[in-house]
Parts: C-alpha cells; sequence; structure tokens
C-alpha cells in the first residue's frame, strides 16, 4: 500500500508542476487559476469562494477583483438574495478555462509516456478509486 502512496504523491507532484507552468503561459497566479477552477463548477459568493479555497474571507475581495479586472469573472446579484454577489465566470474566463484544460492535456506528463488504452485504463482505475470523480458526463447521468 505504501508503494501506491508513493507514486500518487509523486504524480501529484508532477502535475502540480505541469499545472503551474499551463497557469504562468495564460499570464495566471496560482490562486487566481484556482479560484477559477471553483467557478467553474457553479457561481459563488466571495464568502463560499473563501470557504472552497480555505482562505480567510478578507483576502478575496483582492482575488475578486483581479479576475473582475481581467474580464474573467462578473460580479452579478444573486437572484436567491439580492444582498449577495455571485462570482460568475465570464465568457472570457470560460474560453481561458478551455485553454486552461487543453494546457494540461497538452504534454501531461502522467499520460505522454502511455498508450490510448493504457491511459483510458489509468483514467478507469483513478475514477473507481475515487468513487467515481472525474467521470465522464455521459456517465454521471448529465
Amino acid at each position: 500500500m505504501d508503494d501506491v502512496v508513493d507514486v500518487l504523491l509523486a504524480c501529484m507532484g508532477r502535475l502540480r508542476q505541469h499545472a503551474a507552468a499551463v497557469w504562468q503561459e495564460l499570464d495566471l497566479s496560482p490562486p487566481l487559476a484556482i479560484a477559477l477552477q471553483h467557478l467553474q463548477q457553479e457561481p459563488l459568493s466571495q464568502r463560499e469562494l473563501a470557504a472552497s479555497l480555505g482562505y480567510d474571507p478578507s483576502s478575496i475581495t483582492g482575488l475578486a477583483d483581479k479576475l473582475e479586472e481581467r474580464g474573467l469573472v462578473e460580479r452579478r446579484v444573486d437572484p436567491d438574495d439580492r444582498r449577495v454577489k455571485k462570482l460568475v465566470l465570464s465568457p472570457a474566463g470560460r474560453a481561458l478555462m478551455e485553454e486552461m484544460a487543453a494546457g494540461m492535456r497538452r504534454g501531461n506528463p502522467l499520460t505522454t509516456h502511455l498508450s490510448p488504452n493504457e491511459q483510458a485504463q489509468l483514467a478507469r482505475l483513478l475514477r473507481k478509486a475515487t468513487g467515481g470523480v472525474g467521470a465522464p458526463r455521459s456517465a454521471a447521468g448529465r
């Protein structure tokens, strides 16, 4: 079992390095890139984003301002609670997320030495190990 953990930790390190290179190409700091990834799932208030990132809510305003200045997010009033503004990915933010996803697939250090069959097998095993996290949308019952 220790071997599995050691290999997974090595994989995480290589993916972290790859992600950092992709983010740098896109002129994103790690906090900006990770915030965008969280916002890709659903619009969040600044307080919700802070909680999902494990940040203090007071530190999110500057992050949200930077994302908005770059045109990557928009602040919109929450229809369920007009006192709250949600951070929503803008069309430019969605396009940047597509570029980020393509960059992460391109030159992925975990798959470059695997055949397509091996890549599919690895994906199946990782989905099984994570209880279905990352399942293809069609399999997740879109």
